[in-house]
């Protein structure tokens, strides 16, 4: 498949304000799933859609209008990254985990 891009001189151009805000808005919600995750323990990590209809629960300014929450993939970044250092860290510790790591 095959795409063409045409560009205008007069096109819209990128606000840095809105830049600065949306990066404001990625922190705040790696902030709150890393939160979110703490506070669950290690024993009962809760699944992405858990997490999904916590944070729809609080009052989150500057959502991008139309997706919300579900067109902000940083929120699916955090938990992953969450999960995996907390694998690694459970992994350094245990061998039985160190080998389901390693092999996998």
């Amino acid at each position: 498949m095959s795409a063409i891009l045409i560009c205008f001189q007069n096109s819209p151009k990128i606000c840095p304000e809105l830049v600065q805000q949306e990066k404001e808005l990625d922190k705040l919600l790696e902030t709150k799933v890393e939160e979110l995750l703490k506070r669950s323990g290690e024993e009962a990590i809760p699944d992405i859609v858990s997490l999904m209809r916590s944070l729809s629960m609080e009052d989150i300014p500057n959502l991008p209008p139309g997706g919300g929450l579900a067109s902000n993939n940083c929120i699916y970044h955090a938990d992953h990254r969450y999960r995996w250092r907390s694998l690694v860290t459970r992994a350094s510790t245990d061998p039985v985990w160190k080998f389901v790591l390693l092999s996998g």
